[in-house]
């Protein structure tokens, strides 16, 4: 103790001083960057467990878990869709039952969806102002609806038969035949209407 207190040798006193408060000095710089060091290991392991176990640090989701992939065609509408009816002869004997041909046309460059199901289709026959049949009076249960995805251009067609009875909305019966004359049948789909196509009942 007195040989650190009293240092010893051929040179002044103070030089010996200079040289232990330096290396104290020293000593004490490499133990405070020591301490920092670990203290700034400790912090970050505990954020990143904090992290890592779902706590208050949770990652953002990437842009494909967030994207919206819900959107599909959009519905055929008036600007899209094209409703013709055909019947499969101009003039009916009598007991001969006229068949129809309901044609839907996809006119857009782009595919659309359209429900061509016996509740969404109309075929209605008229003759001059007298409502005579529509096949939603009285439709049939099992193909209610038949949604399509028509392609640009693409095209569907259903067949729609006509008993020759008169019918009305409630699916009534016991109506009236309708009698021998001129008729005009319209098929509607999707608000879109075809038009008008003229027979003949005998």
């Amino acid at each position: 103790m007195s040989a650190l207190m009293r240092p010893v040798g051929p040179r002044p006193a103070g030089v010996y001083w200079r040289r232990r408060i330096v290396l104290l000095a020293v000593i004490a710089v490499v133990a405070v960057v020591g301490v920092t060091a670990l203290l700034g290991r400790g912090s970050a392991s505990a954020a990143t467990d904090k992290a890592g176990s779902g706590g208050h640090a949770p990652l953002a989701p990437s842009p494909t878990e967030t994207a919206d992939t819900t959107q599909g065609p959009p519905a055929c509408g008036p600007d899209t869709l094209a409703v013709t009816l055909t019947p499969d002869h101009r003039t009916y004997p009598a007991g001969a039952a006229p068949v129809f041909t309901v044609t839907l046309t996809n006119t857009s460059d782009a595919s659309c969806t359209v429900d061509a199901g016996e509740a969404s289709r109309e075929v209605l026959i008229m003759s001059g102002e007298d409502r005579i049949w529509s096949s939603l009076d009285c439709p049939a249960t099992e193909n209610a609806k038949r949604m399509l995805l028509l392609p640009a251009g693409g095209r569907d067609e259903s067949a729609v038969t006509w008993s020759r009875v008169r019918s009305e909305q409630g699916c009534t019966q016991g109506l009236p035949a309708p009698k021998p004359g001129t008729y005009t049948a319209v098929a509607k789909v999707a608000g879109v209407s075809s038009t008008a196509s003229v027979f003949i009942l005998k």
